[in-house]
């Protein structure tokens, strides 16, 4: 009686296949046995499977992005540790000093930075790696800039023998043209322009029998208005003051001399203002003069235009 009723069923549902899905539909129970029955274990697991494969898959895409994202921040690590090198190379060729050195610094730079690029090359998924090759280009850095401090050292160094030679060679130009400007300055005045007679009225490195009479004739022109105190102090500090005769007519001329190693725009106006006073005090001829190693193209056009002499000396010899 049994396998009669299960054929009827059969006949049923061959007859009328909808009937068993709109069943099935309305019974979740009975739509799980039929799966049961009709799928495999592997089968039904296949669901679950899938969605363990898929956070699987979920889980290997963020450790992927976390690794990237690793990756560019070493690449941008890197780009900044090389900005800095490019700086560090630019202070070393600001030193000037070792240029050899600095050459040698460049190429093992280059070096380092071409075996740290071959090294991140080879090993862009290996994180430590690119960790230690960080660490070598840091070691790299820090010796470049040890090695900076000691030429910075070696410049100051230089720098400061320069100082002291420079100032050594100050004084003895200053000696010699303290010499020169007592010894030359008036036999070339008298060579140059026919004076004749010269008396030196005031200087700081010659003794004159004639200062005291002459101060005091400043003293008294300054008393009485005829020169200002600015005037009076120009003239009592200038290097020399010569009073000298012109050998055709006799004509007293007064001569104020600057002298500078290097005669620049400046001496040739004190000089100057100094010729001006003397005119004032003494109504005079005066005549502004300067004295030096060498003149600038500037100053010997304004010294041709006040008509100032100009007296070039020889420098003195280090030996």
């Amino acid at each position: 009686m049994a396998s009669s009723t299960d054929a009827d069923v059969i006949r049923v549902i061959q007859q009328n296949p909808r009937l068993i899905f709109s069943a099935l539909h309305e019974d979740p129970e009975l739509l799980a046995e039929v799966r049961r029955a009709i799928l495999t274990d592997e089968l039904l697991s296949l669901p679950v499977q899938f969605a363990e494969m898929k956070a699987a898959q979920n889980e290997m895409l963020k450790t992927q992005n976390e690794i990237l994202a690793d990756l560019s921040e070493t690449r941008r690590v890197q780009a900044e540790m090389l900005k800095t090198q490019n700086k560090i190379l630019a202070d070393l060729s600001e030193t000037r000093t070792d240029l050899s050195e600095t050459r040698r610094v460049q190429a093992e730079m280059l070096k380092t930075q071409n075996k740290i690029l071959a090294d991140l090359s080879e090993t862009r998924t290996d994180l430590s790696e690119t960790r230690r090759v960080q660490a070598e280009m840091l070691k790299t850095q820090n010796r470049i800039l040890a090695e900076l401090a000691d030429l910075r050292r070696e410049y100051a160094e230089t720098r400061r023998v320069q100082n002291r030679m420079s100032g050594r060679l100050g004084n003895l130009e200053g000696a010699d043209l303290e010499r020169k400007l007592a010894r030359i300055a008036p036999a070339r005045l008298c060579q140059m322009y026919t004076f004749r007679r010269p008396q030196i009225l005031m200087s700081e490195v010659v003794d004159s029998r004639h200062m005291e009479g002459f101060v005091d004739e400043l003293s008294e022109a300054n008393f009485v208005g005829v020169i200002s105190d600015e005037q009076y102090r120009r003239i009592t500090g200038t290097d020399m003051i010569l009073r000298m005769r012109r050998r055709e007519d006799g004509e007293i001329v007064y001569c104020a001399v600057e002298a500078s190693g290097v005669i620049d725009n400046n001496d040739v106006t004190r000089a100057v203002a100094s010729s001006d006073a003397l005119h004032a005090v003494y109504g005079d001829k005066a005549m502004p003069v300067v004295l030096g190693y060498e003149i600038t193209n500037d100053a010997r056009k304004l010294a041709e235009d006040n008509s100032a002499g100009i007296i070039i000396v020889n420098r003195p010899s280090l030996s």
